[in-house]
């Protein structure tokens, strides 16, 4: 791995830990999976040992408006979810709670769903979850891996069509997007 900092003009390389290691090798098995489920999914960025990887950008009218992503959560669980971050935390919080507004949808293709509006931070988030952890024997770590493709091409499914009906609504009280 390696890191570059432009203002002491440095580049260090250095070994990615166990637990990096592991990351990358999951996360490379499972976005191989995913390409071959969903070609064309996958764009949003590479594994880099991090214990998340962001799968789709999402945007309206040109601005981001959030990631569909992977992330392995505290208390040994892996989500597939939607972290909405357009840049401002007010826009968020309306985006969220226009999407909330279709709860059902989203539990019609999903199941259980969490709903994180996280008022104390600028984002929210939307996520399924399961039971798992990295640190899991590799039999374990492929049903993850393919839940999580099963998962990933749900929420794709749903929240594209589902974006562009709450954020383009015209009778928005602030502009979104």
């Amino acid at each position: 791995m390696m890191s570059v900092s432009i203002a002491e003009e440095k580049v260090t390389f250095h070994r990615p830990t166990e637990r990096a290691q592991a990351y990358l090798a999951f996360y490379s098995e499972l976005v191989e999976e995913l390409e071959k489920a969903s070609p064309g999914l996958v764009g949003a960025s590479r594994p880099s040992g991090l214990n998340w990887l962001n799968v789709k950008y999402l945007s309206h009218a040109g601005q981001r408006v959030g990631v569909l992503a992977f992330t392995f959560a505290h208390r040994a669980r892996f989500r597939v979810e939607l972290y909405i971050d357009c840049g401002d935390g007010d826009r968020n919080k309306v985006v969220f709670d226009r999407l909330l507004a279709h709860k059902h949808r989203f539990e019609t293709a999903l199941g259980e769903v969490a709903w994180e509006r996280l008022d104390n931070r600028r984002a929210s988030r939307i996520a399924v979850y399961r039971a798992g952890s990295i640190e899991d024997p590799p039999k374990k770590l492929a049903a993850l891996r393919a839940w999580g493709v099963e998962y990933m091409g749900r929420f794709n499914a749903l929240i594209g069509p589902l974006l562009e009906k709450v954020l383009g609504r015209a009778e928005a009280p602030e502009k979104v997007g």
